[in-house]
């Protein structure tokens, strides 16, 4: 091996850097430690053998916003000490193309002086310089070339944009080698003779702007003149780079030049500086990241009762062909072979982390008043939990956790200080509590007898929108809510996870998490959706009449409408198993829209719409229970929605087997083998709905035992 042990050494050495520094990472970026883990096993080869690697390391990071993509690669710079070396590109400002025209040079001017080193490049909000359009006709992007060209080999060429530096040096070349001709004598880069000849061709050709004399302090001349003014130094120096740092190292080189070495060295800088220039980062670790929303189907949810830790569950689904399947809808196929497989998917944030987030700011704050001012504080669980209510979006990330901790927290801590400055001055711990929208502080002496308290109302912004002052509104939210909750329940059989009276969503005054799988989209999926969907209008109108229906049910109808017309135009469910768009030149792979398809997407809504009146009809007096505990207690979860279902239904289900969990929903594997067992019985064979009928009855027998029967009408 031609290692030797120095080299060896400094392996472990760096080995020993990287555990450290992710060690730290995991102590500063919460919820993510496989991601962690993952990122800096791809950041171990370049650490420790990037100087010999011919092309640049490739990490991609994917995930909602939020979640610490660009802080994680920012803290990695800080931690390896590469904050001198790392340069990040905001892709969001190139993504036209004018804008995009300008990439190239931005990637000069700041990497220039990095080429053939090692350094960290990242490319931040990746999936804004699509080089496909969303109907996938490509776009013009040629601008952009430099950077999948960066992406695949690390190295390309360019000219400079400046010319006008070039035409500059040029011109002053002409002009010395003209006074040279005309004998002047140059010697130490300062002219020795014919100097009044000197001045009166520069004078002559009108170059005076660019050959007059340096002036000394006080405001006299300096006697001597150079051949090449100080004024062009700046410029020689730009055209010569990275031969010399600084202007003075280019004053000090031409000051050892006569005037044919003069001209001989500036004809070189002019010729390098017009040739294309090789820059050089394959030693490079490039870290592409973005949000692609394509993978995160649950990203457009801006609801603060959505459950962070079911998005959790959802995000871990994501794979790495998933994440190509996006990347392809943006970019060419090429350009995502460029990017390689180094994909690190990003999972939503869980419950734990957000409250672990919270309390770490809040121990922040322990420690800060501590130092500081001596002061313990206390805080109450009661805080913790009002900061989650009132800073947690699943879908957003942490940035609206910090923001809504810095707007309840932090302007109580001037008052708090000023409350013990004024009258408790004898302060040693203080109890923080919250309570019906206000924070109260009591404070204690060293003694720890409570010496003093004071109550500060806060104004909240988003619990506040849960409580629903008004019975009426109350009563309709929980019929129609109920009706969502009953139809999932008896025809999913999947219980829903919560029902609540009362969300901070803006778009609505209830809540039913009720989600059927979504690794496989069926017909009988897809209506079971449109079923569930069409519950709260259902319900609302056999308790209080078609006439007193709220307009609570426009997002369910937009929902079902467009869940129908994908079954019927997108997945060929319909009658024409053919994919259809509206009329356009651009989409060959379609059939177009007719009036036929949109008969068809209303006879499925119709149907199934008839389907939710009659379950629910039959189970009105399921449904009056449901929506009065739903009024009454605010929330129904899982276990209490079974209760009433066993209890109050007309179908015939008498204990909690009938129920299951998503896992169990489909029956494919069950319809497989009874059609193969009708087929090695030498059977008629089964077809695909006497297969389902056999699953079905198969079903009730297996989970009912005898405890699926129909009761008689109760409602």
């Amino acid at each position: 091996m031609k290692i030797d042990k120095a080299q060896q050494k400094e392996l472990v050495l760096r080995k020993e850097e990287l555990n450290k520094v992710k060690t730290t990472l995991k102590t500063e970026f919460i919820g993510i430690d496989s991601v962690i883990d993952e990122f800096i096993n791809q950041v171990e080869p370049w650490h420790l053998i990037g100087t010999t690697q011919n092309r640049p390391s490739i990490i991609n990071l994917w995930g909602m916003t939020g979640v610490g993509k660009t802080s994680l690669a920012k803290r990695l710079a800080e931690l390896l000490e590469y904050e001198n070396q790392i340069v990040r590109f905001d892709m969001g400002e190139y993504c036209t193309n004018n804008a995009a025209n300008y990439l190239k040079y931005d990637l000069i001017d700041k990497m220039a002086d990095l080429s053939g080193e090692k350094l960290i490049i990242v490319f931040d909000e990746f999936q804004l310089v699509r080089t496909k359009s969303g109907g996938g006709d490509e776009i013009d992007r040629d601008a952009s070339r430099v950077i999948w060209d960066l992406l695949d080999s690390g190295k390309f060429n360019y000219l400079n944009r400046l010319k006008f530096r070039g035409d500059y040096l040029r011109q002053i070349i002409e002009q010395l080698r003209f006074c040279l001709d005309r004998g002047v004598v140059v010697k130490n880069g300062e002219v020795m003779a014919k100097k009044r000849l000197f001045i009166n061709i520069m004078e002559s050709e009108s170059l005076s702007e660019f050959l007059c004399r340096r002036p000394k302090r006080g405001g006299k001349q300096d006697k001597r003149i150079s051949f090449v003014d100080w004024h062009h130094h700046d410029d020689i120096l730009e055209c010569a780079r990275p031969m010399f740092t600084s202007i003075f190292e280019v004053e000090e080189y031409l000051n050892r030049l006569d005037g044919a070495q003069t001209i001989s060295f500036l004809s070189k800088v002019l010729q390098k500086y017009l040739m294309p220039r090789e820059l050089d980062f394959s030693k490079a670790l490039v870290i592409v990241m973005g949000n692609l929303d394509e993978i995160y189907h649950m990203s457009d949810l801006v609801d603060p009762d959505e459950n962070a830790d079911e998005f959790y569950v959802e995000s871990l689904q994501i794979t790495v062909p998933r994440v190509k399947w996006a990347l392809q809808k943006r970019f060419r196929n090429e350009q995502v072979a460029r990017l390689g497989n180094n994909h690190i998917i990003y999972p939503s944030l869980n419950k734990k982390a957000y409250e672990k987030i919270i309390a770490i700011k809040l121990h922040e704050v322990v420690v800060r008043i501590q130092e500081q001012f001596g002061v313990a504080i206390e805080f109450d669980s009661s805080v913790n939990k009002i900061l989650y209510l009132e800073g947690v979006f699943p879908t957003q990330g942490v940035r609206p956790v910090l923001t809504t901790f810095n707007s309840l927290i932090e302007p109580y801590l001037v008052k708090m200080m000023n409350e013990i400055i004024q009258d408790f001055g004898k302060t040693e711990k203080l109890v923080w509590t919250y309570a019906n929208e206000q924070f109260e502080l009591v404070f204690f002496n060293k003694q720890e007898k409570q010496i003093g308290a004071c109550t500060y109302a806060i104004q909240l912004k988003i619990e506040n929108l849960r409580n629903i002052d008004s019975r009426q509104i109350r009563s309709a939210t929980a019929v129609h809510e109920s009706g969502h909750a009953i139809v999932g329940a008896l025809r999913t059989r999947i219980l829903p996870k919560l029902v609540k009276v009362g969300t901070a969503n803006s778009g609505s005054l209830g809540y039913c998490n009720h989600k059927l799988p979504s690794t496989k989209v069926s017909l009988k999926n897809i209506r079971d959706r449109i079923a569930v969907g069409l519950g709260g209008l259902w319900a609302e109108r056999i308790v209080f009449g078609k006439d007193h229906s709220c307009d609570g049910a426009s997002d369910d109808l937009r929902r079902c409408t467009n869940m129908a017309a994908d079954a019927i135009k997108e997945y060929g469910m319909g009658n024409d198993p053919i994919a259809i768009k509206v009329a356009s030149n651009e989409y060959n792979d379609f059939l177009f829209d007719n009036e036929g398809h949109q008969q068809e997407i209303r006879e499925l809504l119709t149907e199934v719409s008839g389907e939710v009146e009659e379950l629910l009809t039959n189970n009105r007096r399921l449904l009056l229970e449901m929506a009065d505990s739903l009024r009454k207690k605010g929330s129904l979860n899982a276990e209490g929605v079974a209760k009433l279902v066993v209890q109050y239904n007309n179908e015939g289900i008498r204990d909690k087997e009938y129920f299951i969990s998503k896992a169990d929903y489909y029956s494919y594997e069950q319809m497989l083998d009874a059609q193969l067992s009708a087929h090695k019985e030498n059977k008629v064979p089964v077809t695909l709905e006497s297969g389902a009928t056999f699953v079905k009855a198969l079903l009730e027998e297996v989970n009912g035992n005898g405890n699926v029967h129909k009761k008689e009408n109760n409602s």
